[in-house]
């Protein structure tokens, strides 16, 4: 997980749980109190309760963007418990080959080369004879008839043509 979601995480799930579950035990003592004193005790309950419920949806997409994810598989949050459990499940695709962390292209980013890896090993064998590039042939491109002159006159390979009254076929 980045490090930079971590901390973020912690604290909307930590408090937003924390702050959900005193909204609750405020409606639910609004419940048992009854009459018209506990409605304002029930209202104040359900403010504080959707107060951390956003809270602790907060926490769940840092963790989701901590985890490699997109913002919006942290709506999961919206399960409450159940939505936690799924994006701890989720595997870490931080710990790919190929994460860059935020800011470097997210998956498949820049990952700086492994000790030892630059500059690559000297190769055992030798280049070519010309160097590099490897130079044209003498007679350059394409290459030449090792004669350099037009075949003789009739020695033509014989045509497999058939020829009626002079015409082609």
């Amino acid at each position: 997980m980045i490090a930079e979601y971590q901390t973020k995480t912690n604290i909307g799930v930590g408090v937003g749980f924390a702050i959900s579950v005193v909204g609750r035990v405020l409606q639910f003592s609004a419940n048992s109190a009854g009459g018209t004193g506990g409605q304002g005790l029930l209202g104040l309950g359900a403010v504080v309760s959707l107060v951390g419920a956003g809270i602790f949806i907060w926490g769940c997409v840092n963790y989701a963007l901590g985890k490699g994810y997109s913002p919006w598989v942290g709506a999961l949050g919206l399960l409450s418990c159940i939505g936690l459990l799924v994006l701890v499940i989720l595997p870490d695709k931080t710990k790919e080959v190929g994460y860059g962390g935020p800011g470097m292209g997210g998956p498949g980013g820049y990952v700086p080369p492994q000790a030892g890896a630059w500059p690559p090993p000297p190769s055992s064998t030798p280049p070519p004879a010309g160097g590099y590039p490897p130079q044209n042939p003498a007679g350059g491109y394409p290459p030449q008839n090792p004669s350099n002159t037009a075949p003789p006159p009739g020695s033509e390979p014989p045509s497999d043509r058939k020829t009626l009254g002079g015409d082609e076929l």
